[in-house]
C-alpha cells in the first residue's frame, strides 16, 4: 500500500502550521480562562463566557504565533551569520 501521507506522520510542508495552531490553541485557552477567572466576580460567569473569549484570542494568537515563529528563525539566522 503506497500512500502519500503515512498515518501518524505530519508532512514537513505542514508541520509549521500544525505546531503554530496547537501552540496557540493551548496557550490562548489557558490565558483566556485565567484572565476571566481573575477578573470575574463569580467563577461560573467566567466559564460561561470562556468559549467566546477563547475563540477571539485564538483568532489573534494563531497568526501572531506564525509571524513570531518566522521572525525568530530569521533573527537567529542573522545572529549565526554575523
Amino acid at each position: 500500500m503506497n500512500t502519500l501521507i503515512k498515518p501518524g506522520r505530519i508532512s514537513n510542508k505542514y508541520r509549521f502550521y500544525v505546531f503554530s495552531f496547537f501552540m496557540s490553541f493551548i496557550m490562548s485557552g489557558a490565558m483566556s480562562i485565567s484572565m476571566l477567572l481573575l477578573h470575574s466576580e463569580q467563577p461560573i460567569n467566567a466559564l460561561v463566557n470562556w468559549p467566546a473569549d477563547w475563540l477571539i484570542s485564538l483568532a489573534v494568537a494563531f497568526p501572531v504565533s506564525m509571524v513570531a515563529h518566522r521572525l525568530s528563525g530569521w533573527f537567529s539566522q542573522l545572529i549565526i551569520e554575523a
